[in-house]
């Protein structure tokens, strides 16, 4: 299971980052020549989370791995924007309602009685 590692610093001051894999390690590396070090930290981030879920060793990834943890990751994304939705659509009918001079009687809206 690969492991970020930042422990290591380097001469100017930027972390040393590592996963423990040889084939990420070289492509962390790569990175680092060319992005920022935000970017490399979130990248091994990524890689982590991919290799954990998916459960194999980056030689044996195979497309259908690759393409089935993103569809699963888009399904997700896509369920908690529907329930955000539905939320903040609850939250406007009840907006409305508070601040409207009609009551909601179950599904029959009729005028708010002087109090």
């Amino acid at each position: 299971m690969p492991f970020v590692t930042k422990s290591l610093i380097r001469p100017h001051g930027q972390p040393l980052v590592r996963l423990g894999v040889p084939l990420l390690d070289e492509y962390l590396e790569f990175l680092s020549g060319r992005c920022r070090p935000n970017t490399v930290l979130a990248v091994a981030y990524d890689l982590k989370v991919f290799f954990t879920v998916v459960g194999r060793s980056p030689e044996r990834v195979r497309p259908a791995d690759v393409l089935g943890f993103m569809t699963a990751q888009r399904t997700q994304l896509d369920r908690r924007r529907a329930d955000a939705g539905r939320r903040r659509s609850s939250r406007r009918v009840l907006a409305d309602a508070a601040a409207s001079p009609v009551e909601c009687v179950g599904a029959v809206r009729v005028l708010a009685r002087a109090r």
